[in-house]
């Protein structure tokens, strides 16, 4: 038997669960002093330079051509801040618990989506991980 050991990767993967799961909770009390647009362009404004100096120091310089820079801003623009507009005013509409459960279906629509464009197949196991999944957020919202 292979036995594994708890890794970095690991340690790492649970601080991403922990911060995910917080954001939402963290959401909801940033909304009380904030709008929902006012608080995801406070988000955008404070990540962008964090993102834009791990991206450099990971790929060794940025490298953008003149190019790049309309694809990189529609992509940061409708891949960030238009998805945490989004997120910020579903968020301000329903409880932080809510908001948990919605997003927890999240894999369920990429796995359909991948399924209707013909990315990629549905296997067994992943129809019956789809279905446990469902069935588990299903479950937890009921009160």
């Amino acid at each position: 038997m292979n036995e594994r050991t708890f890794s970095y990767a690991d340690l790492l993967l649970i601080c991403v669960v922990i911060i995910w799961g917080a954001n939402y909770t963290f959401g909801k009390v940033a909304l009380r002093e904030f709008g929902p647009t006012g608080f995801a362009s406070l988000r955008t404004i404070f990540s962008t330079p964090i993102l834009l100096i791990a991206l450099s120091i990971k790929e060794k310089g940025l490298h953008l051509t003149r190019e790049d820079i309309l694809p990189f801003a529609l992509l940061g623009f409708f891949g960030h801040f238009l998805n945490r507009i989004c997120w910020s005013y579903g968020l301000s509409f329903t409880t932080a618990s809510n908001a948990s459960l919605l997003m927890a279906i999240t894999p369920i629509h990429v796995v359909l989506l991948a399924r209707l464009f013909r990315i990629e197949k549905v296997h067994r196991k992943s129809a019956v991980g789809i279905t446990v999944a469902l069935v588990g957020v299903l479950f937890s919202g009921k009160r």
